[in-house]
């Protein structure tokens, strides 16, 4: 097949129904799944280049009934955010509802706090998604 008739591939570019489609940074480092470990939005790349959304989503659903399930045997109530630092990443998870978690993730570069101000108004934005019904 010549260069000129083979097909063409589409562009990458955010689901046009993304929560996270305004950021400046778009979905990357974006993820909102909800507890049963459903992918709802954003976008996570793996170290190899791969996509790993889906993956993670999976995991998610399970971090948080713990996250839930710790909080109120300790009697803290609800949780609000969880920050996690390591060598090649920071991360901050934060729910947005009841029912969802969305996921935060930068390199060590970027400050904690800032990270955590992202995750903050991505979690608003995806409320707000959630509430229009999707």
């Amino acid at each position: 097949m010549s260069a000129s008739t083979a097909p063409a591939t589409p562009p990458s570019s955010p689901t046009v129904d993304s929560p996270f489609a305004d950021f400046s940074d778009g979905e990357r480092g974006l993820l909102l799944a909800d507890a049963n470990g459903l992918r709802l939005g954003g976008t996570l790349t793996a170290p190899g280049g791969g996509e790993a959304g889906d993956r993670v989503a999976a995991e998610l659903g399970g971090v948080v009934r713990e996250a839930g399930r710790a909080s109120r045997l300790l009697g803290l109530g609800s949780w609000h955010s969880i920050a996690i630092e390591t060598p090649a990443a920071f991360l901050v998870l934060v729910p947005p509802s009841g029912d969802t978690v969305l996921l935060a993730l930068r390199e060590p570069s970027m400050p904690m706090a800032r990270l955590g101000l992202l995750a903050e108004r991505a979690a608003r934005v995806a409320r707000r998604w959630l509430e229009r019904g999707r």
